[in-house]
C-alpha cells in the first residue's frame, strides 16, 4: 500500500554522524552522485551529494512513497564555485514502498566555434 511522501521537514545533514555513508554512486562525466544517509540527532536521514561538480550542475533528491512508481523531487540546489555540493536531507522510512535516489542535471555546455 502507497505511503504519503513529502519533502517537508528537510534538515541541512551538517549535523549527521561520523558514520555517514554512501548506498549508492554513480559516475557522470567525471563527477560523481552519491545517495548519502546517516542518523541526524539519532533519525536516519538521506541526502545527495555531487563531488568533482562543475559551476551550474543541479542536485536534488527524489522520494518515492509507491516502491518507485512515482517520484517527487525534493530540495534542488545548483551549485555555485566553493558552494555547498549536497541537498539537504529528508527522514527516511521503514516501509518497503519508501524509495530514495539522487538526481542531476549538468550544467551548461559551452562549446566554441572555428
Amino acid at each position: 500500500m502507497p505511503v504519503s511522501v513529502s519533502c517537508a521537514g528537510m534538515v541541512d545533514p551538517t549535523n549527521a554522524s561520523d558514520t555517514a555513508s554512501t548506498e549508492k554512486s554513480a559516475v557522470v562525466e567525471g563527477r560523481t552522485l552519491d545517495l548519502r544517509s546517516a542518523p541526524i540527532n539519532g533519525v536516519q536521514y538521506a541526502w545527495a551529494r555531487l563531488k568533482n561538480a562543475h559551476d551550474g550542475d543541479s542536485i536534488w533528491l527524489e522520494i518515492s512513497g509507491d516502491g518507485g512508481q512515482t517520484w517527487i523531487q525534493c530540495g534542488r540546489r545548483t551549485i555555485h564555485a566553493s558552494g555547498r555540493n549536497y541537498t539537504d536531507a529528508q527522514r527516511t522510512s521503514s516501509s518497503s514502498e519508501v524509495c530514495m535516489r539522487a538526481g542531476l542535471q549538468l550544467g551548461p555546455q559551452h562549446q566554441t566555434d572555428k
